[in-house]
């Protein structure tokens, strides 16, 4: 319910009330019983884009076989988007919140995210915390993410951790990825990959091994200006048959 209109700019005042809608009908991966309130008013803006708000104040039901529970807000303004998101669905809990637009501000929170709850194609778990902040096209990276029996559009990982923080610019960042039983197109029995320092002034040291032998490699990445510039510092091959 509620009003549209489009001269002299498209502007709407909507209301939405679902009782027992089924997605299911137009995605037929996601049946479900869902019911909830929507809210969402905005105009178009003279010099391109929207000014617009959306309130889901509560979500119930089921998806997917999965029990439903969760809430929102989120405006957008121009090219500037912000919003506060809490979901419940089956055994996956994610709170997140945060903005976008010439600067990120994100804030996401994983107790933990089952990915078959989401996704009909993957499994497996990730728990942990994601930040985003700074620049959008330079953003720096704070994360806390342990993962376990991950499987998703061909890839696979039987445990995958990324632990520490790295910013774009600056010094002084650390970030640690672990990961066993790797499938990227090749299968890897384990892998290691340390960071430190910035994107922009990057050192990095890591290791890989399989049926087929072992690498390992250090160097760095350095940017100035609009130019990188880097240099492979080590590299050690170790096939299991020949000589490294």
């Amino acid at each position: 319910t509620g009003p549209v209109g489009w001269d002299p700019a498209l502007r709407w005042d909507l209301g939405a009330k679902l009782a027992g809608f089924d997605p299911g009908y137009f995605l037929a991966d996601w049946k479900g019983n869902v019911s909830g309130d929507l809210a969402s008013k905005g105009q178009a803006r003279e010099t391109g884009g929207f000014d617009a708000t959306l309130d889901v104040p509560k979500l119930g039901g089921s998806l997917r076989g999965r029990k439903l529970d969760g809430r929102g807000k989120f405006a957008l303004h121009g090219e500037q988007g912000e919003g506060e998101l809490a979901l419940s669905l089956g055994n996956s809990r994610v709170n997140a919140k945060g903005k976008v637009g010439d600067r990120l501000d994100i804030d996401a929170n994983l107790q933990p995210l089952h990915l078959d709850d989401l996704l009909p194609d993957a499994n497996g778990s990730i728990a942990g915390t994601l930040k985003l902040t700074g620049a959008r096209n330079a953003p720096n990276l704070d994360a806390d993410l342990t993962g376990s029996g991950l499987k998703w559009s061909g890839y696979s990982a039987d445990a995958l951790s990324v632990h520490g923080r790295l910013p774009w610019a600056g010094s002084g960042g650390e970030l640690a990825v672990r990961g066993s039983a790797v499938d990227v197109g090749m299968v890897l029995d384990s892998v290691r990959l340390d960071a430190r320092g910035a994107v922009e002034n990057l050192r990095f040291d890591g290791d890989a091994n399989n049926s087929m032998g072992s690498v390992s490699l250090a160097g760095t990445a350095l940017k100035r200006g609009a130019n990188w510039q880097g240099s492979l510092d080590a590299l050690q091959l170790t096939p299991s048959k020949g000589s490294s």
